[in-house]
């Protein structure tokens, strides 16, 4: 019974730590990467918009001159 209780109250070994941390790593830089590419799309996204508006001015330019 003692070793049960000495088992369950042990605090991490080093190697148990150490995996821990490397975890800790590996899932900080998926986050810091799918960040990267979350803002890479928003700022795709917002060119393609800026291309449409600039494709609706034009289109709007060329129906005033068809209409002229």
């Amino acid at each position: 019974m003692e070793l049960a209780l000495r088992s369950v109250e042990k605090s991490p070994t080093e190697t148990e730590t150490f995996k821990l941390n490397d975890i800790m790593v590996v899932i900080q830089g998926v986050l810091g990467s799918l960040e990267t590419k979350i803002e890479m799309v928003s700022v795709e996204v917002t060119l393609v918009s800026v291309n449409l508006c600039n494709m609706s001015a034009w289109l709007k330019e060329v129906e005033d001159s068809l209409q002229a």
